[in-house]
């Protein structure tokens, strides 16, 4: 029976980045609707390993707001909404072309 092969931590991590963007590229999501916001900023949080405070600084927010976003507790006016995503994918394909292994 093969050997099952081991993936490190930060192979996992670029490959959830790149699936991530795959998705979010590929999902006919309406970003100006809350729940799909919260959801995408919740997933770039918990999966994709960005901070509040990073995206804060990107999208010109406050921590607290991201923070809020990511919980359902507030959104921002639906027009920032597309905008918002798009800095925030901008942000995962940098990361991931600085280190395209993960971490």
């Amino acid at each position: 029976m093969p050997r099952k092969q081991k993936v490190t931590e930060s192979e996992f991590s670029a490959e959830v980045r790149r699936a991530f963007l795959i998705w979010l590229a590929n999902s006919n999501l309406d970003v100006t609707d809350k729940t799909a916001f919260r959801k995408i900023v919740q997933a770039s949080i918990v999966n994709c390993g960005l901070t509040p405070a990073e995206i804060a600084k990107t999208v010109g927010y406050s921590p607290s707001n991201v923070s809020r976003w990511s919980r359902g507790l507030t959104a921002p006016h639906e027009t920032a909404r597309v905008p918002i995503i798009e800095k925030i994918k901008a942000m995962i394909q940098a990361r991931d072309k600085r280190d395209p292994q993960g971490g």
